[in-house]
């Protein structure tokens, strides 16, 4: 199965987001193969979610931009940024 080899199994990969910037506004978001073809669904669910527009995903150190579904993480936190420039979380 395609999914399982990615690491996407049929329950999902669950992600923690936080908006730029604000370590309170946090929210869980599940990624799975059926919901999210694409990392473009990923952002558009994303802005979605917090009402803001996502342009780039982060690490919360803003060291490592995410550019693919591949790149998350189980259970891991991530920032999602707009136009704005990075300000780190905590």
């Amino acid at each position: 199965m395609a999914a399982q080899e990615r690491g996407i199994n049929m329950m999902g990969k669950p992600v923690f987001v936080h908006l730029n910037g604000d370590s309170y506004k946090r929210k869980r978001i599940v990624v799975n193969h059926r919901d999210m073809r694409s990392f473009e669904s990923f952002l558009n669910t994303v802005a979605a979610s917090f009402r803001t527009p996502a342009r780039e995903i982060r690490t919360p150190g803003g060291r490592h931009r995410i550019r693919t579904l591949d790149d998350l993480q189980r259970d891991c936190t991530y920032v999602v940024k707009g136009r704005e420039p990075f300000k780190k979380i905590g």
